[in-house]
């Protein structure tokens, strides 16, 4: 939860907004009423960054993403919009100065958590999504692909009820 407030508040250059989080989803046959929980209080926001700073760490973003370099460009190729993301990993132990890390001699309990946060559209972000899978290892290879699929269920959700 604290990786996409921290990811709203760069999206919205340095406005705090208030997570909502989705307590169920109910099918009405047609439709679905989703039902949130309490908000959290707001805080106020982050002055005084420069306007280049929020455009350099966006831009970043959108390179994860779209970049000839990106570690997470395999997932967010042939899109109709652009996105933001940052990919990591999470290790679950600490190794010691000599050892190197092998997943594929861990215990499953032992292997990195991938992470994944982004954004999307870029130009006009309306969505935020953070992925944080236990033992699933890189961010960009396994993280980045769940986030790719929940952009295009909230955006495509949104673009169908638009043309209604």
């Amino acid at each position: 939860m604290q990786i996409a407030k921290a990811t709203s508040v760069l999206v919205n250059r340095g406005e705090v907004l208030s997570p909502h989080l989705l307590r169920a989803t109910i099918d009405n046959g047609d439709s679905f009423d989703h039902q949130t929980m309490s908000e959290v209080d707001s805080r106020p926001p982050i002055t005084g960054v420069q306007e280049r700073y929020w455009d350099i760490a966006l831009e970043g973003m959108r390179r994860v993403n779209h970049g000839v370099k990106g570690t997470a460009r395999r997932s967010f190729t042939n899109m109709s919009f652009q996105s933001g993301g940052k990919s990591g990993t999470a290790q679950v132990f600490s190794l010691a100065e000599d050892e190197e890390y092998n997943a594929e001699e861990l215990a499953e309990h032992l292997k990195d958590h991938a992470l994944f946060t982004g954004f999307a559209p870029f130009e006009n972000p309306e969505v935020v999504v953070t992925v944080v899978l236990e033992n699933a290892g890189g961010g960009s290879s396994n993280g980045a692909p769940v986030a790719r699929q929940l952009f295009d269920l909230a955006l495509a959700e949104k673009e169908g009820s638009e043309e209604e």
